[in-house]
């Protein structure tokens, strides 16, 4: 399973926080948004999954999963 806890979103500092298997949690001022790392044609990219405020990280697991 992932490596966050609900208590380190909620107080995360800048920067990016893995959550595993390509899921982090990006964070720049006071703005908090989920992405997806992964590969599509041997180069690495980066999808915007949403915002902390409206996208729980249970949500962000669920979403990511069904992306992969």
């Amino acid at each position: 399973m992932g490596k966050l806890t609900a208590a380190q979103v909620k107080h995360a500092k800048q920067g990016r926080h893995c959550d595993g298997r390509g899921l982090y949690l990006q964070v720049i001022g006071g703005s908090k948004t989920w992405l997806l790392r992964y590969k599509h044609q041997r180069r690495e990219r980066w999808m915007g999954l949403g915002s902390v405020e409206f996208v729980t990280l249970a949500e962000a697991r669920e979403q990511a999963f069904e992306l992969r």
